[in-house]
């Protein structure tokens, strides 16, 4: 599975379950059914009452779906370096936001750790920061 398609799997979801993004009361007003109770499940997204845990169940299973085919193709070395590099760790020095990035994966902060100083040395002898 790729990003596109769990994007896309995700935009199922949303379209089924009737989940809109409302970040105003505006756009909560434009998109709101009358007569249908809502839960805001934070972001921005609206689900209606009733649907909220299925839709919330489904998406999860797309993500765990995603991360294992990502895992399977790239593997943890690579996943690791590419959140690294996406959250600037090695500006930052900081690895807190990667740690978190890469939980869904089952990716340890040692793990992490451990891959660290190979991804520093690679930025340090590329010029990338």
């Amino acid at each position: 599975m790729t990003r596109q398609d769990l994007d896309a799997k995700m935009s199922e979801i949303f379209r089924r379950h009737s989940v809109f993004f409302a970040f105003s009361a505006g756009q909560y007003q434009e998109q709101a059914r009358p007569g249908t109770k809502y839960v805001n499940c934070g972001a921005g997204m609206v689900c209606p009452e009733g649907q909220v845990a299925e839709m919330t169940a489904e998406l999860e299973a797309a993500i765990k779906a995603f991360h294992a085919a990502d895992l399977a193709e790239n593997g943890k070395t690579k996943i690791i370096w590419r959140e690294l590099a996406n959250y600037e760790a090695q500006i930052t020095h900081d690895i807190t936001d990667t740690a978190e990035a890469l939980k869904g994966y089952g990716i340890t902060r040692e793990e992490i750790l451990a891959e660290w100083p190979a991804y520093l040395r690679h930025c340090l002898n590329n010029d990338l920061f």
